[in-house]
């Protein structure tokens, strides 16, 4: 019969799977690494230079077993229940982009937050209340110190302000990871990942420093380029200043359109600094339109949710990071607790 071939992606072993494997789990015999398939057809069959890998075991993807009919199903629930949300457990697999429709995401993403909302809206709750208490205490400790001194009162704010946005970017990070596990049927997502390690947020850090040191180049230099043009004709000035604002914005939004899933690779702690903004451009080379309708989408939720006074909001972000977090696992080919049929996978130029 036809097999598939495709080395492992942790120890590169040469292993040989099933033909209707494509698209599912499987786990290298060699070294344990769960995987998605993605290899090639053979049509002459096994190799003597392969070896089979596990497929469909239940050691291979915690609590599920895997059937023809729907790699994610319960081993205790009937095929007629395949597209009912299963609360698999999944974890994480190699990252392989794939090209990913934007309507099968919407799909899922609404699927997995109907499910899990309780997931995705309490984990915010919990980053409100702790960005109200930093709040609270960073003004009431600046009035107690300064006692009266502005001056010293406005540096101190300061310093608590700098200090509440540090705590409050660790948190978001920790809400990423929630997302995932939470995407995934993770149990207990938020008690178990709303805390992340502290390297993984160094280096969000370090690459929000990077993505906004960017930023600050581009401005610069349109700045200076439209004094320069200032200097030489007034009328000139407001050209190159309008010119090079649009290119900002340009590259602006085409750095939010390629880099965007960066925030979830890091959350995943498996990769450094560099090689997470690469992987987070590799997952949106073949979905930039894609990407594109997702984040617009979700900013019209967002902005439908601020209409109903912000308390919408809660809802409709929380809906908005949920088809996100289902996006980027659908782009990288990662299973996640929802049934669904993979396209086809992407192959890098």
């Amino acid at each position: 019969m036809n097999v598939l071939q495709q080395p492992c992606p942790q120890c590169g072993r040469q292993l040989q799977l099933p033909s209707d494997a494509l698209g599912k789990m499987a786990k290298c015999p060699a070294c344990g690494h769960t995987f998605t398939v993605s290899g090639i057809p053979d049509a002459s069959g096994a190799s003597e230079n392969v070896e089979p890998a596990s497929f469909g075991s239940r050691d291979a993807f915690a609590g599920v077993e895997t059937t023809s009919t729907n790699p994610y199903a319960s081993p205790n629930q009937p095929q007629e229940a395949n597209q009912a949300f299963q609360h698999a457990g999944v974890g994480p697999a190699a990252i392989v982009p794939r090209a990913v429709d934007y309507g099968e995401i919407w799909s899922e993403g609404v699927a997995v937050f109907k499910n899990r909302w309780g997931s995705f809206v309490g984990g915010f709750a919990l980053i409100l209340v702790v960005s109200i208490l930093l709040s609270v205490a960073a003004n009431g400790s600046a009035a107690l110190i300064a006692a009266g001194d502005e001056a010293l009162a406005a540096a101190i704010g300061g310093l608590f302000g700098f200090l509440s946005q540090f705590i409050g970017n660790y948190f978001q990070l920790g809400y990423a990871r929630a997302c995932l596990a939470a995407a995934r049927g993770q149990e207990s997502p938020v008690q178990r990942n709303i805390l992340p390690p502290f390297m993984s947020f160094l280096r969000f850090l370090g690459g929000s420093l990077v993505f906004g040191f960017v930023v600050v180049i581009l401005v610069g230099g349109v700045v200076a380029a439209a004094v320069l043009a200032g200097q030489a004709d007034g009328s000139l000035a407001a050209i190159v200043g309008v010119v090079g604002g649009l290119f900002v914005a340009g590259i602006v939004i085409f750095i939010g359109l390629r880099y965007w899933p960066f925030m979830f690779v890091v959350a995943e702690d498996r990769y450094g600094l560099m090689d997470s903004i690469r992987i987070a451009g590799e997952v949106t080379k073949p979905n930039v339109l894609t990407s594109f309708l997702m984040l617009f989408v979700g900013a019209l939720l967002a902005f439908a949710g601020a209409i109903a006074c912000y308390v919408g909001m809660f809802v409709t972000l929380k809906l908005v990071y949920a088809i996100i977090s289902v996006g980027y696992l659908m782009m990288s080919s990662q299973p996640f607790a929802q049934a669904r049929v993979p396209s086809a996978p992407y192959q890098p130029s």
